[in-house]
């Protein structure tokens, strides 16, 4: 994919369709592959139903459904997580900013080898309000925070996938996205564009003052730091005054009165606490927030045309990006538990034994090791008796190479880093490969493991077995890179779609489960 064009829709029904055709066009004169990314953040009129239209007709367009609204921000982050573009264009849908402006930001790009070309205003043409809050805002925040965001700066960006990828590892919920644009870094470089004025703003002065504030807390500790200057200098100031109080007392019999300026202080220093006390509250509340781990963002569902092959591309994508993560860790830690990821020997052997009931001792049967590692599998059904013939599958090289070293030679062994090279066997297991999601959304993770089960299920003539984190494991030790899958989710799509005969087994004492699928009773 050459081109991905992100866009997310809030009240965007009228702009949907020219902003459609002109984007297509524009995609089609440069790029040979592309996809447009139209996110719903919740639009209360009919966009969603404009748009769905549309998709149904062009297989370029994708449409990412969100729940509910979350925010114009957090949508973009959402749209940019699923583009799959070595290129990728965000621009807002209501064609205040022309679809067309990717020409000259393309041919920008090509000439810099900059990794980001992004649009600034020339000349805030806006309302009062809008004017006077980009009046405020930037030199504001570049005033509190270490991270300077270019004036006037527009959501018009094309951006490489490099710079993409590190953009969405940014996985705080309170954000302003100017802000994680400027921190993520790379090359940027500015051109200056036009704005067609529509003539109004949904953004009241109350609601750009809370963006200010948002803005400062979410990238700057100064205000904290400051609270401590101004109250150290309070201190010393009152300490000084004390004692001229005390001296003017005792030593010249001087009264001390002013009730006026007693009552003027104690409101001076009881507002004053107050704001301190808000601004504090503030990060608090912003660390109340981002301990809970909450998603931004919750997609309801995502529509396409191509809806397989878009799965097929997401699918191969993030196989890549898993071969790359074991193969890092193979090279690292060697033919060890670690190698593959694992704590100890002990936890690796603990999972291949819920496999066990998937077996039969009394006859020799095939197995396929659908992510096989270096092969510890093999040793440790051997060394429990049974006769099988082994196939062991990985998508990555590095562990197929450390495999064969690794196990002894035996022609019922066989070793494979091409999916092509499978063909059916009795039974099929799968340890560990639904753990590290990494960077991938939850959406597109959980799809990804539904596709390979789907994958694990036609290989399996007479049943198959695959471990997974659990949700149910304690939240305080959940790992953002990692997938905990929910076990009743699982459980009911194995018996809806590949057998009446599965069994879940989540007592085992760790945190994740096994699923054992059978298909023929025996």
């Amino acid at each position: 994919m050459e081109l991905s064009i992100v866009t997310t829709l809030y009240y965007s029904s009228p702009y949907i369709k020219e902003f459609h055709q002109r984007a297509t066009k524009v995609a089609k004169k440069l790029f040979r592959s592309y996809e447009i990314i139209f996110v719903n953040d919740g639009s209360p009129d009919d966009s969603l139903e404009v748009i769905r239209a549309i998709a149904e007709q062009d297989p370029a367009v994708i449409v990412i459904n969100l729940s509910r609204n979350f925010g114009h921000h957090k949508a973009i982050m959402t749209g940019l997580s699923h583009a799959r573009g070595d290129l990728v264009f965000l621009i807002d849908v209501d064609l205040e900013f022309a679809p067309e402006l990717l020409f000259e930001f393309y041919q920008r790009m090509q000439n810099t080898k900059a990794d980001v070309i992004f649009g600034i205003r020339k000349k805030r043409t806006d309302n009062f309000i809008s004017n006077l809050g980009g009046f405020l805002f930037y030199p504001i925040f570049n005033f509190f925070s270490e991270v300077k965001i270019p004036k006037n700066l527009t959501t018009v960006r094309l951006m490489s996938n490099r710079y993409v990828k590190n953009l969405i590892k940014h996985k705080e919920k309170q954000f302003i996205i100017a802000g994680l644009w400027e921190l993520t870094g790379f090359r940027q470089l500015g051109v200056e564009i036009k704005k067609k004025y529509k003539g109004s703003t949904k953004y009241s002065i109350v609601h750009n003052l809370s963006i200010i504030i948002n803005a400062i807390t979410s990238f700057s500790a100064k205000p904290l730091v400051y609270i401590f200057n101004i109250g150290f200098f309070i201190l010393a100031v009152s300490i000084v005054f004390i004692l001229y109080l005390i001296v003017k007392k005792l030593f010249f019999g001087i009264p001390i009165s002013g009730w006026t300026s007693l009552i003027v202080t104690l409101w001076f220093f009881g507002g004053l606490l107050i704001f301190f006390l808000g601004i504090i509250g503030i990060y608090i509340s912003k660390i109340f927030i981002e301990t809970k781990k909450r998603p931004y963002t919750i997609i309801s569902d995502i529509f396409t045309k191509n809806e397989e092959d878009h799965t097929k591309d997401n699918s191969a994508r993030i196989r890549k990006k898993v071969g790359l993560y074991y193969s890092n860790k193979i090279i690292m830690f060697g033919t060890s538990s670690a190698g593959v990821d694992w704590n100890s020997k002990e936890a690796q052997e603990l999972r291949f034994e819920q496999f066990l009931p998937l077996f039969t001792k009394n006859r020799t049967f095939s197995l396929i090791a659908y992510g096989c590692g270096y092969g510890e599998l093999y040793l440790y059904l051997k060394s429990r008796g049974f006769s099988f013939s082994f196939v062991g599958f990985d998508i990555s090289k590095e562990m197929i190479k450390r495999a064969r070293e690794y196990l002894p030679t035996d022609p019922s062994v066989t070793l494979v880093d091409n999916r092509k090279k499978l063909s059916q066997a009795d039974f099929v297991v799968a340890s560990g490969i639904f753990n590290v999601k990494s960077d991938v959304s939850q959406e597109q993770w959980k799809r990804y493991i539904i596709s390979t089960l789907e994958d694990i299920n036609s290989l399996a003539n007479e049943g198959f077995s695959f471990n997974m984190l659990t949700s149910y494991s304690d939240y305080d030790f959940m790992q953002e890179s990692l997938y905990y899958g929910d076990p009743c989710f699982f459980f009911d799509y194995c018996k809806r779609n590949f057998s009446k005969e599965v069994s879940l087994i989540h007592d085992y004492g760790l945190y994740d489960f096994s699923i054992i699928v059978r298909k023929n009773e025996r």
